[in-house]
């Protein structure tokens, strides 16, 4: 199976994205994290990803990208923003419900009311919406080829 420079690209960014966001949430899992190791984690992610993407560019062949690429880049960005809609939507309801619930403010209730869970679930929508991306180019381009 002899991958396109695109479809390296794709699975470089999908690894990179797997293994930092896997790393940030078993961390979030035991612990909150610091802001500055918030901040870590996205300079590990963009060293990684520049890393990744040079050395790629360094030792393939890159193709220009061509009609068949904009359109399985355009399906892939919709169906992205699919996943982040419906992501933000079960957020919003999540927190909704937990405030207006009427149960006391403490234990379970209250962790998750936290402006720090709100953020993480953000970031699990991300996360979901750019694995739905990459995932859906990668798809696309083994159909097609």
């Amino acid at each position: 199976m002899d991958l396109s420079y695109q479809e390296k690209r794709i699975w470089m960014n999908l690894v990179a994205e797997v293994v930092v966001y896997a790393y940030y949430f078993g961390r979030v899992r035991l612990s909150a994290l610091t802001v500055g190791e918030m901040v870590g984690l996205v300079v590990t992610m963009v060293v990684l990803q520049v890393t990744l993407q040079t050395t790629l560019a360094l030792t393939a062949k890159r193709e220009a990208m061509d009609e068949r690429d904009r359109a399985i880049e355009g399906v892939a960005f919709r169906n992205a923003y699919f996943v982040l809609v419906i992501g933000l939507v079960a957020m919003i309801a999540m927190m909704w419900s937990l405030n207006s619930s009427g149960v006391p403010n403490g234990g379970f209730l209250m962790a998750h009311q936290s402006g720090f869970f709100a953020v993480n679930l953000v970031l699990v929508a991300l996360f979901a919406a750019e694995v739905g991306k990459l995932v859906t180019q990668l798809v696309l381009y083994r159909r097609s080829a």
